[in-house]
């Protein structure tokens, strides 16, 4: 490992240089980079791949993150460069971590590392040829690297070379007596020539220097059953469970032990263990190898395991259990035709072979063909009517198909042959959820917690279904818990998020959508709620900002443009808002929402025309009338007013009251326009007090209230509700226009002319202002 230039102590660089404790080196790495320019750019650079290399044992994408800032801060880091190829090469991403061992490489054409990594690339790629090429390479400039003699090696038993495979260990183990990864790879290449027992010599050794290396057992206790001795065999199985209690293909193959034995209890039992462990997976991200250098995963065994399997079939190819396990292993890898073609052939060799039907079930599942996944999972149950597992995967199969009811039937019976199963009573659960029956969802959501009290997911979706009860509180208490056991858990943020927005907590339900995004930076929807929020705030552009996040993540997003439209609207910026609704219109022409916000921004231009037609189609595209709806025709009836159709805005207003008798707005605008027109005084009137109750602190209705006691004739009365009106709202010019007239007719003169030129002060449109100044000018008349 590269150390920075020689100073005098440092117990942050000291840290940072040493090997063995990785919190203590991301600790004192992070020490160093916290120092800022104090340090060279060479010496951050250096830092940075130092802690890279400490989160690469537990989180490739930190690691990368820190090699990202070492190549930005020194272009030329090779080991930058080697460092961050490694991780991407654990993570699986073959042609990004080939790119960063070139570009080691050309930087340095004498890195005999670089060779040696990218050798390995190629290898896991499958390009042998190039594999051994760059070990070449890498052992000519290094004739005492024992780790590219033997991943040679690896290469070399790739192509089915296993003697000269056995040379390169051979020498790696030379140069290195304690290199258990060389025993083990010459362990493989010794059961690629059916030596067993010299492969069981090495795995064994491999053991004495690694102990708690699962795959040695693993792989010695596949030797003693390929020599027959399943006794052994199990005992090797044993340990390399009780050393990783989640190795799914350890379980698999005990199980075939076990079958082999007529042991028919125990291995079905393993085989249901194993089928549980990759039905959890989906829960559980695997951990990644303690060595980012050395391939420990269970894809890299699922690989050995086959090319063990591809000799064991050569010399049988009748052997029902091996293509059965080698299907297994293709399955692990995510390579699900070839596991198709193995379980086929295992069927076909054992016609009751129940895992191999089962497995089977599960490859078409995940393949997305439910039906043929039902008809094996069926046949498993045929053969075993009290096989749980099968029940479960059926029912999910028919859920993944819509078929929501028969699902639950599967569910039902999973349950019963396992009451204990924490899994069908949380998946039986969401299908409830989906159904939209919550009680029952409930119930099984608590029964699976309360069979594991850490499951996450139960947490979440008893969240969910608390929420769409409108028990918003529990949904926050469930949302919470989840976070507390899972604190990277977004969806849970963003949804806790969405219960606080519901409450009109703005600005707690922004925290939350600030964690969601922090979280998951490319979900769309987190920028969007949190832009829904501030718009709510009245922060419009803040709210605009994070709507335009979303359209650059998805710019097929009809709904982010009629939302960033309705803040520019609110704004008073309305070409840009009938501009954004206009594209949401395109992206989606029967979004009923975004005409109507396009309606609202040609009101504001007084473009009432155009704002009809919008609502007139927002009112078409909504379908059958529903309360939510009160708006577009409370606004297309302001509309047809200003444009002198009373009788349709009356109407307009007549349905809005009808949708929602309870909204002061347009109990407002039916109202005073009926008392304006002098039209159904004692009518508006009533409407009017209506909105004053729903909404006393309104000085826009107290002001219409007081103008319905006007027009009855009732001027102190009036008085009083407008003087309330105007404390309330001192900057409404119709306020004072009014209050002026019933001071007037009061006697009061002095008092309406003070009004009046207050309200000419607060800039009436011309129409009002001349209406305004004949008052002052004249009075009024009797």
């Amino acid at each position: 490992m590269l150390a920075p230039p020689a100073r005098a102590a440092d117990k942050a660089w000291e840290d940072c240089g040493q090997i063995g404790d990785e919190d203590r080196k991301i600790a004192g790495c992070t020490a160093v980079l916290a120092r800022g320019a104090a340090e060279s750019e060479t010496n951050r650079a250096n830092a940075h791949v130092n802690r890279g290399y400490a989160y690469s044992r537990r989180d490739y994408d930190r690691a990368i993150k820190d090699y990202d800032e070492a190549i930005r801060l020194d272009p030329k880091a090779v080991r930058a460069y080697n460092a961050r190829g490694r991780a991407y090469h654990m993570k699986g991403d073959y042609d990004r971590a080939l790119a960063d061992m070139d570009e080691a490489i050309r930087l340095n054409p004498q890195y005999a590392l670089g060779y040696e990594g990218r050798g390995k690339v190629y290898h896991s790629k499958g390009d042998h040829d190039r594999a051994i090429k760059d070990h070449d390479e890498a052992i000519r400039l290094n004739p005492k690297f024992a780790d590219a003699y033997s991943n040679r090696g690896n290469a070399y038993s790739g192509k089915g070379d296993h003697d000269r495979a056995i040379r390169d260990h051979d020498e790696a183990i030379r140069l290195d007596p304690n290199f258990a990864d060389a025993y083990f790879n010459r362990g493989l290449a010794y059961t690629g020539k059916r030596d067993h027992d010299r492969a069981i010599n090495d795995y064994s050794e491999a053991i004495r220097l690694d102990p708690k290396n699962a795959s040695s057992y693993l792989h010695r206790g596949g030797a003693w059953f390929f020599k027959g001795d399943n006794d052994r065999a199990i005992r090797d199985y044993d340990e390399a469970v009780r050393l990783d209690p989640k190795y799914a293909l350890a379980y698999e193959i005990r199980g075939r032990a076990y079958e082999t034995k007529g042991d028919a209890a125990r291995a079905k039992k393993d085989y249901d263990e194993a089928a549980r462990l990759r039905r959890s997976a989906v829960q559980t991200a695997p951990t990644p190898p303690s060595d980012p250098g050395k391939a420990t995963s269970e894809k890299v065994d699922s690989d050995r395991v086959i090319k063990e399997l591809d000799e064991a079939i050569r010399r049988d190819p009748k052997d029902a259990a091996a293509h059965y396990i080698r299907g297994t292993a293709y399955a692990s890898k995510g390579d699900n035709d070839r596991a198709i073609k193995d379980f086929d052939q295992a069927i076909r060799l054992d016609p009751k072979a129940m895992v191999a039907y089962f497995d089977r079930g599960n490859v078409h599942k995940e393949k997305g063909d439910n039906d043929r996944a039902i008809r094996d999972y069926g046949e498993v149950i045929r053969l075993d009517p009290k096989y749980a597992a099968a029940w479960y995967n059926r029912g999910v199969a028919y859920s993944h198909k819509g078929e929501r009811d028969r699902a639950i039937k599967e569910f039902d019976e999973a349950i019963r042959l396992d009451p204990k199963d924490a899994m069908a009573r949380y998946t039986r659960g969401t299908a409830y959820s989906n159904k939209g029956e919550n009680d029952r969802a409930i119930a099984d959501f608590d029964e699976a917690i309360r069979l594991d009290p850490k499951y996450v997911a139960a947490w979440y979706n008893r969240g969910n279904a608390r929420r769409e009860k409108g028990d918003g509180e529990r949904a926050i208490e469930d949302y919470s818990e989840a976070i507390r056991l899972d604190p990277k858990y977004a969806v849970a943020y963003f949804n806790r998020g969405a219960v606080y927005f519901g409450k009109s907590d703005y600005d707690r339900a922004i925290r939350e959508f600030d964690e969601a995004i922090r979280l998951d930076p490319k979900d769309a929807q987190g920028y969007s709620n949190r832009g829904t929020a501030y718009a709510s705030k009245g922060d419009y552009d803040r709210a605009i900002t994070d709507f335009n996040e979303v359209i650059r993540l998805d710019p097929k997003n009809a709904k982010a443009y009629y939302s960033r439209g309705s803040a520019y609207s609110n704004k008073g910026d309305n070409d840009r808002a009938i501009k954004d609704c206009s594209e949401a219109i395109r992206l989606n022409p029967k979004h009923a929402w975004a005409y109507g916000i396009r309606a609202d921004a040609y009101r504001g231009k007084r473009d009432f025309e155009r704002a009809v037609k919008d609502y007139a189609k927002a009112i078409e595209l909504a379908g059958k009338p529903e309360k939510a709806h009160w708006a577009y025709w409370h606004l297309r009836g302001y509309s047809y007013e200003q444009l002198g159709k009373w009788p349709q805005a009356e109407a307009d207003y007549l349905k809005a009251i009808e949708l929602d008798p309870d909204q002061p707005a347009v109990l407002n605008s039916l109202g005073f326009s009926w008392v304006d027109r002098n039209l159904k005084l004692k009518e508006g009137l009533a409407l009017l007090e209506k909105a004053v109750r729903l909404k006393p602190d309104d000085g826009n209705l107290l002001d219409s209230l007081g103008w319905a006691h006007y027009r009855l004739g009732d001027y102190q009365e009036a008085i009083k509700h407008m003087e309330r009106a105007a404390a309330l709202d001192p900057n409404s010019h119709e306020t004072r226009d009014h209050l002026g007239d019933a001071y007037w007719r009061t006697g009061r003169e002095g008092e309406a002319r003070k009004s009046w030129e207050m309200a000419l002060s607060l800039k009436p449109d011309p129409a009002g202002a001349k209406k305004i100044e004949g008052k002052l000018a004249r009075g009024l008349g009797k």
